[in-house]
């Protein structure tokens, strides 16, 4: 890293912390989610008026967005002709099948989001990822 003053070394930093955290810090969030509507969401449920696609817990349907210097926004697209599942699943709220359980049991909240961010919070693995990127981008970075 060539850097002549201060400001320019913060820049640097900056970016390199920007680029792990949509990459390595991006992708362990991702993959926790994943984890999380596998083993926690779908658990909390069994359809009875649709077969379960996987697609929610599909991590091509997460997104990761920079939405500043040093924060990133993980958002779960899966969408069924033009209905927000992942919302749907999330605030429990818009289920549409009137015969199924679900539908009576409304507003049954299956918040994916909240439950990845509590498994983030007991594994620290975002924390890792961050350590590991900022290494791998020539940083001596030290837990």
């Amino acid at each position: 890293m060539d850097v002549s003053n201060w400001s320019q070394l913060e820049s640097q930093i900056n970016k390199m912390v920007n680029n792990t955290l949509k990459n390595e810090v991006g992708t362990v969030v991702k993959n926790t989610m994943h984890d999380t509507i596998e083993n926690v969401t779908y658990k909390e449920y069994t359809p009875s008026e649709y077969v379960r696609t996987h697609e929610l817990s599909d991590t091509k349907n997460m997104k990761v967005k920079l939405i500043d210097a040093n924060t990133i926004e993980i958002t779960n697209t899966r969408h069924d002709e033009g209905v927000d599942v992942a919302r749907i699943i999330a605030t429990g709220i818009g289920y549409t099948w009137s015969q199924s359980r679900i539908y009576l049991m409304q507003p049954f909240e299956r918040n994916f989001y909240e439950d990845t961010v509590e498994e983030l919070r007991n594994t620290h693995e975002h924390i890792y990822a961050l350590f590991k990127g900022l290494q791998r981008q020539g940083l001596n970075v030290q837990r």
